[in-house]
């Protein structure tokens, strides 16, 4: 027989039920239980933003589908946009509602706080990884555009100067 003992792997999500965690105390239960209410109801509200976004792009495409010649594209345009928007707002709404489920838990429960803590993070992390990336695409797709409007433009030819400055200054 090995004298080594057998590899045990924690996870912060799955600890061992024999690894004690901290327990908040229960004023920091209460904060977390009222951050946990006012995450739900933001969430719940998110959750029916999306949800009338994505009935408005549906009702828009719907409504223009039978025109002669298909939906125009300003039509079209709307839609995307209030579905994407949709989209976005459903994704933020659920997630904020799990990490509020997960929050409202360590103050309802007990041994398990520090895993409902880092699950309620990892959700947390999730919308703020989504609004990263967003406004990281936004930037290139600004700085796509600008470059895309010089080229158009001509760039600082005269007649088609980005910067007009007035003759004699």
């Amino acid at each position: 027989m090995s004298s080594e003992l057998p590899e045990v792997k924690y996870t912060v999500n799955n600890p061992s039920p024999q690894a004690p965690q901290y327990e908040f105390n229960q004023d920091q239960s209460n904060l977390i239980a009222t951050l946990a209410g006012r995450m739900s109801l933001v969430g719940l509200v998110g959750v029916i933003a999306g949800a009338v976004f994505i009935a408005v792009a549906v009702w828009l495409a719907a409504r223009a589908n039978g025109r002669p010649g298909g939906i125009p594209p300003e039509v079209m345009g709307a839609a995307i946009r209030e579905g994407v928007n949709g989209l976005f707002a459903l994704t933020v709404g659920i997630w904020t509602r799990r990490a509020a489920a997960a929050f409202e838990a360590i103050a309802s429960t007990r041994g398990r706080d520090i895993s409902n803590l880092m699950d309620g993070l990892a959700t947390l992390n999730k919308i703020y990884g989504l609004m990263y990336y967003l406004i990281i695409l936004t930037v290139l797709f600004g700085i796509a555009a600008m470059v895309i409007a010089i080229a158009a433009s001509g760039g600082a030819q005269p007649g088609g100067a980005l910067i007009v400055v007035p003759e004699g200054q």
